[in-house]
């Protein structure tokens, strides 16, 4: 039997946005993001403010794992009950995993992207959208910084959850690429963690003088822009996007071959 790549995604998408973890993953973005702001709330601050202190500090990072809950183990469940012996051994290989990799990241992303929003609308009805810092030239020279010119507050927002899902993306279906080898829920959903540490803390490093090089900065429009033009910044943010995702179904097919032959 050889399963078509619209079967894949078909049921790759229904376990990752038809279920109840999906949601749960949102509202965990979402619970996650409050308990990181809950000391920046006051009669002084507006949203665009605390948003900018929450992607400051290092409590963020707590909203990556719950990006993992929609379809992060999707690959480790397959490999446990062993149903990728029917749906990659005997279908297509390439589009099996294509298809679980892109799912994985979609998932993520979105998640990120709707839970962070969610809580941005949320703040809206105690703390105005409008900026209320002394210094609106410390916002304006940040990437996208002419939407907030134009008070396009909401697409300046939605440029921040998006971009920043783009990493957690990337991340989670990391920790997905390591099931290929380990088959360990726990790894997969603690992986974007300690990946997203060792990013912000060990490798932040790489590239000091090169901001285009940063990857903690570059997904973090708050306080980045790695290149002048503000189409160019996330121009290079989906190209790095993509190489990433490249990198990890390659060694995602390398860990299934490996499997496979093992038994």
């Amino acid at each position: 039997m050889n399963y078509t790549k619209s079967s894949y995604w078909k049921m790759d998408r229904i376990r990752a946005f038809g279920s109840w973890k999906w949601i749960l993953s949102v509202f965990g973005v979402f619970l996650a993001f409050i308990f990181c702001s809950t000391d920046m709330f006051n009669s002084e601050a507006g949203i665009i403010d605390i948003v900018d202190s929450v992607f400051w500090g290092r409590m963020v990072m707590l909203t990556i794992p719950f990006c993992t809950f929609s379809f992060g183990d999707g690959l480790c469940a397959d490999c446990e009950k062993k149903y990728y012996r029917l749906l990659y051994i005997r279908g297509n290989t390439k589009k099996y995993l294509r298809s679980k990799i892109i799912t994985c990241f979609a998932a993520a992303c979105g998640a990120m992207t709707v839970g962070f929003l969610l809580f941005c609308f949320v703040l809206s009805f105690k703390f105005p959208v409008t900026l209320r810092g002394a210094d609106y030239n410390y916002y304006y020279m940040q990437s996208y910084g002419h939407l907030l010119q134009t008070k396009q507050y909401f697409f300046y927002l939605f440029m921040i959850g998006f971009q920043f899902g783009l990493l957690a993306g990337i991340l989670t279906a990391a920790g997905m690429a390591f099931s290929a080898f380990i088959t360990n829920r726990l790894l997969v959903f603690s992986t974007p963690l300690f990946l997203y540490y060792f990013m912000i803390n060990i490798f932040a490093r790489i590239g000091e003088e090169k901001p285009y090089l940063q990857l903690h900065i570059i997904f973090k429009v708050c306080y980045s822009k790695p290149w002048e033009n503000d189409w160019l910044c996330f121009g290079w943010v989906v190209l790095v996007t993509l190489i990433f995702l490249i990198l990890i179904e390659k060694a995602a097919r390398w860990g299934m071959g490996r499997r496979c032959i093992n038994g």
